[in-house]
């Protein structure tokens, strides 16, 4: 890609010139993948907060009810 965008600049490119600009391309190509990759486990570990978020609420919500039951079962008494 990046020997494309020079042969617009320029229209003869040496070896060298080509060789640079394909390993110039190659690290480009290794960051974006790499910025997926953290793209991707930064989503992953969102998402699991978020569940865990949610299961930490229902299963509150739920010791609370059960604790407001047992009163109004220590009331009636």
């Amino acid at each position: 890609m990046i020997e494309r965008f020079a042969r617009m600049q320029v229209d003869d490119l040496s070896e060298e010139e080509v060789l640079y600009c394909r390993r110039v391309t190659m690290v480009w190509c290794a960051l974006f993948l790499l910025n997926g990759i953290f793209r991707g486990a930064g989503n992953a570990t969102y998402a699991m907060s978020a569940l865990w978020l949610a299961l930490v609420v229902v299963l509150g919500l739920g010791a609370l009810e059960q604790t407001r039951r047992n009163a109004e079962d220590e009331i009636e008494l």
